[in-house]
């Protein structure tokens, strides 16, 4: 299936028939269509089939309508309000209060926002000279977990080295403004990066589910890391996951150098 903003061609090809939908038609659609067939062989094109739209009148329609969307704290978004009518359409939006924050523009209106901290609710317009149609759209704060703290490398071998991290305090500016009754992290992942010359290089490791419970000392979380390169240098940072609400920011970076091989067959 091949799709435009506003139709899809269709192909069939167990029945060798192909069909094209207009989902939005507009009446700069009118005019002729053919069908061209091609295989190994070669290619056949079919006779002309004339397209005629009826300039008929309607008002706005709002397309694609969106009730409520979630966006993480201090993040951005963009709402898009797009709608169809005949004659042109216009459309803008309003704050809750019905205040304009953007102009009107033909066919399609995009809000920007920043730094988004809290819940709110814009409204999409569209006019024509038919009518005005109007459809509400709520943001809402969906907060992930925030990202482990106090990240380190507690000791390290050759070939291993083991990290210790703590579980972040949820701030009380979030704990307000969250719509998210829970935010329990599930699991963490580490992301390990080989390193050379002090710079990242593509060799990138990520370990995922690693048991949120496994507490030790004070809290702290520890995780042995295996399968590494002898005296070789590394960065470190790990994330929170939830399974509801999806993986938090990194926490600090942490690099390390592991032993050389040669070291630890001294020791015996």
């Amino acid at each position: 299936m091949l799709s435009t903003e506003h139709f899809f061609v269709i192909f069939f090809y167990f029945k060798g028939t192909g069909s094209i939908l207009f989902e939005h038609l507009l009446l700069s659609d009118e005019g002729h269509y053919e069908c061209l067939v091609s295989n190994q062989a070669g290619s056949v094109l079919s006779s002309k089939a004339y397209l005629r739209v009826k300039n008929t009148y309607f008002v706005p329609k709002i397309i694609d309508k969106i009730d409520q969307i979630g966006v993480r704290y201090g993040h951005n978004a963009n709402l898009t309000c797009r709608a169809a009518g005949n004659p042109t359409t216009t459309t803008r939006w309003l704050t809750d209060g019905e205040r304009p924050i953007t102009d009107f523009t033909e066919g399609t209106s995009t809000l920007y926002l920043a730094d988004i901290t809290e819940p709110a609710r814009y409204i999409c317009e569209a006019n024509n000279s038919l009518g005005t149609v109007q459809h509400p759209v709520r943001i809402q704060i969906i907060e992930v977990p925030p990202p482990p703290v106090d990240l380190m490398c507690l000791e390290k071998g050759p070939t291993f080295a083991f990290l210790q991290w703590s579980p972040a305090k949820q701030s009380a500016d979030i704990q307000q403004t969250t719509t998210t009754t829970t935010r329990t992290v599930d699991s963490y992942t580490v992301f390990l990066y080989e390193m050379e010359n002090g710079q990242t290089i593509t060799n990138k490791k990520q370990l995922t589910d690693i048991p949120a419970r496994q507490f030790h000392l004070h809290g702290a979380l520890q995780y042995k890391l295996t399968d590494l390169k002898p005296y070789t240098m590394y960065m470190v940072e790990v994330c929170a996951v939830s399974n509801l609400l999806g993986m938090s920011d990194p926490s600090n970076k942490v690099t390390f150098i592991t032993k050389e091989l040669h070291l630890l067959k001294h020791l015996y």
